[in-house]
């Protein structure tokens, strides 16, 4: 539609928006015919995001146990059970494909914010240091939200509407607003840069 209404300059001129449409249709349609595990090389930081989300959970208070499973239907998996300490009953087990690993808010965090320091005036060095924090931050949250989820749904229940509506809605909103905001805090820590050093030459003089 873009070359059609403005020709090669539509690609240009709304780069970000077809990257990010771009992006979010190829991992929709490989989660549609690939779920969970059945692809291998997006499978594969499943388990060390496993292990991290567990490791949450014991500083929460919680116990935890890591298998791993395989499904002729939804392949290879890590799967985490958690349980109250307090209580055995009060638990929950879930098998963690690649959705749920956090690739796929890594892969939007990396176009969104690829794109956002392209078009900014910041050093290059500068740029890969933002670029790497804010994906270590990005890959943090999402160790977060599985570890909250696994919370909700040793309190309310696996199968509850509450567990449902955090996975399905609230949870991928930790990720999505993260990356919202991050370019934000990056324009005012260089705002806050530049009066910190200007003062400094102001003193000088």
């Amino acid at each position: 539609i873009q070359v059609i209404a403005y020709g090669k300059k539509g690609l240009t001129n709304f780069s970000i928006s077809t990257s990010l449409l771009f992006t979010i249709g190829i991992f929709y349609t490989i989660d549609s015919f690939f779920p969970w595990g059945r692809i291998a090389p997006l499978q594969w930081p499943a388990l060390p995001t496993t292990i991290l989300a567990a490791r949450v959970l014991n500083l929460w208070g919680y116990r935890t146990m890591i298998s791993t499973v395989t499904d002729p239907k939804y392949g290879w998996m890590p799967q985490l059970f958690a349980y109250d300490p307090k209580n055995f009953t009060r638990n929950a087990n879930f098998a963690i494909g690649w959705p749920c690993a956090g690739i796929d808010s890594l892969l939007l965090y990396t176009i969104t914010i690829l794109l956002f320091l392209k078009k900014s005036n910041i050093p290059l060095w500068q740029r890969a240091v933002y670029f790497i924090f804010g994906a270590i931050v990005t890959y943090l949250i999402n160790i977060w939200r599985i570890a909250t989820i696994f919370v909700v749904a040793i309190n309310t229940g696996v199968y509850s509407l509450q567990t449902q509506r955090f996975h399905e809605y609230y949870g991928p909103l930790y990720s999505m607003m993260w990356i919202m905001l991050y370019p934000l805090m990056m324009i005012g820590s260089l705002a806050l840069w530049r009066i910190i050093k200007n003062r400094r030459l102001v003193k000088r003089f």
